[in-house]
């Protein structure tokens, strides 16, 4: 069985590659699988290229590639409903497609509202373990990349391995460095029993409250979390819980 790491990406790629090196030689030995999950902001898909070039370079072996939004940011209700079913999709397909039996997601690098709502629906959309990586030394890491910034374009059309490679020298030490200034953890996360993942999944195909008999403070729980709507009567999903009910 193999490990899936999916990666949101913004303009600090190297969070990418980083946690991909940690992942793979010290937490979870048997990663074989990396999404990297950008914007279609043009500086955000050129990073996205760059640090996969990076990890191929470093790491052959992983199974690098991409998934791109169709938006450049999260503004409206809609767009954290695309976003959420664009996740479960991905995580649904490596799954059922690619024997994956561990999904993990790196939010570093991620927009806020992105990595926020990520790590609120983790569960529901089929992710283990939601992670975040965090350089210490902050000021002289952004230093560090503007000085190979001017290099960007050269993967703006996708993973450019001999550039790389003919550059390894001054690119490793952005994409790959110095562990004493990098601090990973995982992000805890409040998970649902599973009874009540198969209350939930019972609520959003749409029932008789009535003949249910669920507890009022239950109920309220969904519908605080956007899952149902307010009605008495019956469980209504929202548009939201329409998509989870895809992929819980």
């Amino acid at each position: 069985m193999k490990k899936c790491l999916i990666n949101l990406v913004g303009t600090s790629p190297m969070v990418v590659s980083e946690m991909v090196d940690y992942f793979k030689n010290d937490y979870q030995k048997d990663l074989r699988d990396v999404i990297v999950i950008a914007t279609k902001d043009e500086r955000v898909v050129s990073g996205a290229y760059f640090a996969g070039s990076a990890i191929k370079s470093r790491s052959p072996e992983i199974r690098t590639h991409y998934e791109f939004l169709s938006s450049t940011d999260i503004v409206e209700d809609k767009d954290i409903v695309n976003f959420l079913d664009r996740i479960g999709s991905i995580v649904k397909n490596e799954r059922d497609n690619y024997d994956v039996d561990k999904v993990y997601a790196n939010i570093s690098g991620g927009r806020k509202v992105e990595s926020v709502v990520l790590s609120n629906f983790s569960q529901l959309l089929g992710i283990d373990e939601v992670w975040i990586v965090i350089n210490t030394q902050i000021s002289n890491y952004n230093i560090e990349y503007e000085k190979i910034l001017n290099e960007i374009s050269n993967f703006r059309d996708g993973e450019n391995l001999p550039y790389y490679e003919e550059n390894k020298n001054k690119f490793d030490p952005v994409f790959f460095p110095d562990r004493k200034n990098l601090s990973f953890f995982q992000i805890p996360s409040i998970r649902y029993s599973i009874d009540d993942l198969k209350l939930l999944k019972t609520l959003l195909r749409g029932k008789d409250l009535e003949t249910l008999n669920v507890p009022d403070y239950k109920l309220e729980a969904f519908i605080s979390s956007r899952l149902i709507e307010n009605n008495k009567r019956r469980s209504i999903p929202t548009e939201i819980g329409e998509v989870i009910f895809k992929y819980i």
